[in-house]
Formats: C-alpha cells, sequence, structure tokens
C-alpha cells in the first residue's frame, strides 16, 4: 500500500511511512500523512490509517494461532481496498510520479538499511560510526561509477573490459528494471536490495575512475590535440 502511494516504505527509514506501519512497536512514532495519498479516495483517511497500524501493532504481538491467522486477513483485505481505492483515483500520479520516486528510494538511500543495528539516532558511537562509514562507502562507489562511465565515453579509453561491461550492465539494470515494474503491479518496488546486481556492476566502473584519477597524466594524454 506504501509502495503504492510512492512514499518510502523503508522500515528503517524513521521519517517514512515505511517505519510508520512496519515498526508498530515503537509507540512513540508520530506522521503526518501527506495530503497526496487521499485525492479522491473514500475508502480511507487518517484515522483508518491510524486504525490500520493498531491492527498490525496487534498482529505482531499476537501469539494465538487462529487470532492470527484472521488479522493476517483483516490486514490484508484492508490494504488492497485501500491499495486499489488510491490507483483507481490517482492512476497518472501512479504510473509517473509513483516510479520516479521508486528510484529515489531503491538508489539514494543511506546504504545502511541491512545492518543488524537500530536507527542511525539510536545507535551507540560505534554503530554511528559503522553506519557513517557504510554510507560514505556507498555513495563513493556510487559518484565515482557515474564519474568513471562520464570519463570513458570523454576521453574514448578502451580497456578491453569497458565494451563487455558496458553490455552486462546494461543487461542487468534492464532486467532490474522490468523485474521491478512486475513487482510494481503486483506487489512492491522499492527494496534497495533489488539493486545489488546493477550496484555490484557499477564497482568496476568506480575502480576505473580512480585509477584514471590516480594516473591523470594517461587522461591528458589521451586528449586528442
Amino acid at each position: 500500500m506504501v509502495y503504492s502511494w510512492g512514499e518510502d516504505a523503508l522500515p528503517s527509514t524513521e521519517t517514512g511511512l515505511g517505519y510508520y506501519f512496519r515498526q508498530p512497536w515503537d509507540s512513540t512514532v508520530h506522521y503526518k500523512f501527506p495530503q497526496s495519498i487521499f485525492n479522491g479516495v473514500t475508502s480511507y483517511n487518517a484515522d483508518s490509517l491510524a486504525k490500520l497500524r493498531k491492527l498490525y501493532r496487534e498482529y505482531l504481538s499476537n501469539t494465538d494461532t487462529a487470532r492470527d491467522k484472521k488479522l493476517s486477513d483483516a490486514i490484508l483485505s484492508k490494504v488492497d481496498i485501500y491499495r486499489r481505492d488510491y490507483i483507481s483515483h490517482n492512476t497518472l500520479s501512479y504510473w509517473t510520479i509513483k516510479p520516479l520516486r521508486d528510484i529515489k528510494y531503491l538508489i539514494f538511500f543511506s546504504g545502511t538499511g541491512y545492518l543488524p543495528l537500530p536507527a542511525y539516532s539510536a545507535c551507540h558511537a560505534t554503530g554511528k560510526f559503522i553506519k557513517l562509514v557504510f554510507a560514505l562507502l556507498y555513495y563513493f562507489i556510487l559518484l565515482t561509477a557515474f564519474a568513471g562511465i562520464i570519463l570513458y565515453f570523454l576521453f574514448r579509453r578502451k580497456p578491453a573490459f569497458i565494451p563487455t561491461l558496458f553490455f552486462l550492465s546494461f543487461v542487468t539494470m534492464v532486467g532490474t528494471m522490468i523485474f521491478i515494474g512486475t513487482l510494481t503491479v503486483y506487489s512492491s518496488s522499492q527494496e534497495p536490495r533489488y539493486f545489488v546486481q546493477s550496484f555490484v556492476m557499477l564497482i568496476p566502473f568506480s575502480v576505473y575512475f580512480v585509477h584514471s584519477l590516480l594516473f591523470k597524466r594517461n587522461i591528458v594524454n589521451s586528449i586528442p590535440s
């Protein structure tokens, strides 16, 4: 449901809707819902979503198997109704704005969401340091990889592996986007883990850029006179 709205559904983002619903044991969470998720809908409002979160809290704390099935069915039923209602009244936004937001949540995140650590604000000094290092490393590879791709096209350097790598990267990214598109229709699409394959393909470009930077005389010599 949160994915359908184009909102951040990651349970690790404390300011996102995903944290509001997927960390329901945190009773201190207060969230102001964006007005856009209520455009034209009739099946839910802010009170309905608060009740849905309360139902989810009950589901997570429940130990009765029979009750567990009833709660699960009730939650899934409500989520399906709310999701369909939103999509039917916000078709243009769902198919245009949402995919752009998905890319943001898919790629531009902290890089630490899957570490076995609490949220940054709740970490001790060592945990904060580890998260900071991971985040810096993630964005370093991301930025230097794109810089490496641009550098390659600007100076037409021809390491033997580059053309093959471009092809493999392209196939990987297209496959990832097709997979994500399928999830968008049937389920969700913002989980950063879906970007892992493409991210791995970016690492050689990052290495290429750093190598070229360290040996910049080779770059200068490659500029056509």
